[in-house]
């Protein structure tokens, strides 16, 4: 599928096209174009600098269960994500949205119920405190330096991300798929959960924006669309993953609802999903 709208590169500082037969190959879905940004190795130190600090410190890191930058199509996904963050801005926007990946594949080894009230408050704390208290467990020793140089660089749109993170921390496990009685419904959930609110204003941060309340409720209507559309294509392309780990027994997750509640092989509802 070609992407049938295009913007002039002039519009753009930071970032390049994809080539079409790279986003076909990609098997991806999108109405506008797919841009990455130059900044491939900056984010490839960054990343690497995470892990090894997050293995030495927090431990269970996986490298053959969590490869967000490994993907040889669409390369760093860091990279696609927000690509017109500014050069001073990027490392940020890497550096917390590898975190969080981080912070949830460590929840998905647990319980939803430990996850809820204990792992993710946990670190909801730290996030409230705005990097003020001293670093004393494992977490709070990464976490607390970087909270400090996001605020440095941009302490108001910095203080909107950290609140946006705040409240996906606190939500993202507050429901099990037993809570939703259709799949419609669990869309609606998904919009957190995929932990995609933040997003609004780490773009913000990222591109040093000033938007208005009219033009932030304007940009929310699209942002509804795009969060549902990309809630669902994380149902897809993580399928393999989840009914893997559904038949070894750990909780069930996202769209393996879709098999439990309607009787479905995978084949079925991969179908299903996808129309």
């Amino acid at each position: 599928m070609a992407v049938p709208i295009q913007f002039p590169d002039s519009h753009c500082e930071s970032s390049y096209p994809i080539p079409d037969e790279e986003f076909l190959d990609s098997g991806a879905i999108s109405l506008i174009p797919v841009r990455r940004s130059n900044m491939y190795r900056e984010a490839e130190h960054i990343v690497a600098t995470l892990r090894r600090d997050w293995a030495a410190s927090v431990g269970g890191y996986n490298n053959h269960e969590h490869d967000t930058g490994d993907n040889t199509i669409s390369g760093y996904v860091h990279c696609l994500i927000l690509p017109e963050a500014k050069l001073d801005r990027f490392e940020h926007t890497v550096w917390f949205t590898e975190f969080f990946i981080l912070v949830d594949d460590k929840a998905e080894d647990l319980t939803r119920e430990m996850a809820h009230t204990k792992l993710k408050p946990n670190i909801a704390r730290i996030l409230v405190d705005k990097g003020q208290r001293n670093p004393e467990s494992a977490v709070e020793r990464i976490l607390v330096p970087a909270i400090g140089k996001l605020l440095k660089k941009d302490y108001i749109r910095g203080c909107r991300v950290l609140d946006a993170l705040h409240y996906w921390l606190l939500n993202v496990d507050s429901k099990s798929l037993e809570d939703f009685d259709t799949l419609e419904d669990h869309k609606e959930f998904k919009i957190i959960n995929c932990g995609l609110m933040p997003y609004t204003y780490m773009m913000e941060y990222d591109m040093e924006l000033t938007l208005r309340d009219s033009e932030r409720q304007d940009a929310k209507k699209l942002e509804r669309l795009a969060f549902k559309c990309i809630g669902v294509s994380n149902n897809l392309w993580s399928w393999s993953k989840e009914a893997q780990a559904y038949r070894k027994g750990k909780r069930v997750m996202n769209a393996i609802l879709v098999m439990k509640t309607k009787s479905l092989t995978a084949h079925q509802a991969i179908i299903l999903i996808k129309n």
